[in-house]
């Protein structure tokens, strides 16, 4: 959904956009409105840079997410990505907090980290 940027491009040469498509899209409150989830829930949302459009899709969801696992960038990937610093504020502000990485990927040139998945949790859930 967003372009290569230029920190993808340097940290995995081979990246390439290898087609285009449409694919409908939907908020997390659209896709879950009307469900009844078992819980405790974890969700997973590794989606190319687009991680705050669909935290900010979830306003009513993430009330009852206990966990969230974000794929979070330190290195320009995609053009339009946030970066970690801005992902924990808003984290922070639909009350999760971060917890630590789950896994990483390093590049091959400096071994310095360039992305991560990252654990938070919800503050308010943790204490019910």
């Amino acid at each position: 959904m967003l372009p290569l940027g230029q920190g993808r491009r340097e940290a995995f040469p081979e990246s390439k956009v290898q087609r285009t498509m449409t694919v409908p899209m939907a908020t997390l409150d659209e896709l879950f409105a009307n469900k009844v989830l078992a819980q405790p829930i974890l969700l997973k949302i590794d989606v190319q840079g687009y991680e705050d459009r669909v935290i900010a899709g979830g306003a009513y969801l993430l009330k009852h997410i206990h966990w969230v696992i974000l794929e979070m960038s330190f290195a320009r990937l995609y053009d339009g990505e946030k970066d970690f610093g801005w992902m924990v504020d808003m984290m922070s502000q639909r009350g999760f907090r971060f917890v630590r990485p789950l896994d990483f990927h390093t590049s091959e040139k400096t071994g310095a980290i360039i992305e991560m998945d990252a654990l938070f949790e919800n503050v308010a859930l943790l204490t019910t």
